[in-house]
């Protein structure tokens, strides 16, 4: 089978005829390769996409399944945007109604501790802290689960724990001055006033 190589430094549209020309001619050729054929066809298409060269065909790679489960990625990933979208505005909500809901409930032990001494700063970040601990161990689950169904999981890890992170970053923001207006809203000092 000949061998050809693309330099990225090659201008493929300038001569697009010889290129795709150069491409049909080695028609029949065969790829020997330890991927699968979803792999295969991902990296085929990368190769597409770089020499502006459409028409070919895998013959391992192109099962009726495979064709299936591909249209059906590429119609729906919007149908996952949206979903994903929905699934965390659900959840953002239902961690700001929680929030609300421990310290309407905890009302009357911030009134004793501002009673003690407290500041409302430091009220604000000890619900901030307990809210923390609990999104730190709830993110514990996904990574044991991670370690336990995938091999060789070194790379998930390394994205898993970047994702935590800016999620950690963005709720510690958000319950810092969710927990504020509440706390605004209540008016604990007014209630201890009388």
């Amino acid at each position: 089978m000949p061998l050809m190589t693309f330099d990225n430094d090659v201008d493929l549209n300038s001569n697009g005829v010889f290129v795709r020309a150069s491409l049909l001619s080695q028609i029949n050729g065969m790829i020997i390769s330890d991927l699968s054929p979803l792999q295969i066809r991902k990296e085929l298409s990368n190769i597409s996409l770089e020499s502006n060269f459409n028409d070919y065909q895998i013959i391992g790679a192109n099962s009726v399944a495979i064709n299936a489960l591909v249209k059906m990625t590429e119609a729906n990933r919007n149908i996952l945007y949206i979903f994903s979208g929905i699934t965390g505005t659900i959840t953002i909500t239902l961690f700001l109604w929680s929030i609300n809901a421990s310290i309407k409930k905890n009302f009357d032990i911030y009134k004793v501790l501002l009673i003690s001494g407290a500041s409302m700063s430091q009220l604000s970040k000890v619900t901030r802290n307990q809210f923390m601990v609990c999104f730190g161990l709830s993110s514990l689950i996904p990574l044991v689960l991670i370690f336990s169904l995938i091999n060789n999981s070194s790379n998930i890890i390394i994205i898993y724990f970047l994702v935590i992170l800016i999620i950690f970053v963005l709720f510690t923001y958000i319950i810092h001055y969710f927990t504020r207006h509440i706390f605004k809203r209540l008016d604990i000092i007014q209630h201890l006033k009388g």
